[in-house]
């Protein structure tokens, strides 16, 4: 019985220490992972950023009226060349 005890015994010190050199590997996949997903969510923000600096840039009016004469040869209308249009007219 003494026998059976001691093989006991060191299944179950056997099986206690699988389960706790698995838990702290899970422990750190788990942080390996929220780190890598921190550093792609402080990639994204800085992304966003830009691009919500790029929009502002490019949606101020002074830089459209810039693209438009300078790129597109637009030029601004004189008084006389406007038509302008009321609600419910035909």
């Amino acid at each position: 019985m003494s026998q059976w005890l001691r093989r006991g015994s060191f299944g179950l010190f056997f099986v206690l220490a699988s389960l706790m050199i698995w838990q702290r590997v899970q422990t750190m996949n788990a942080a390996y992972h929220i780190k890598a997903q921190q550093n792609e969510r402080v990639g994204l923000i800085r992304i966003r950023d830009a691009r919500l600096l790029e929009e502002e840039r490019l949606a101020a009016s002074g830089r459209i009226e810039q693209i438009a004469s300078k790129q597109l040869g637009m030029r601004r209308t004189h008084p006389q060349q406007r038509i302008y249009i009321s609600e419910g007219s035909p």
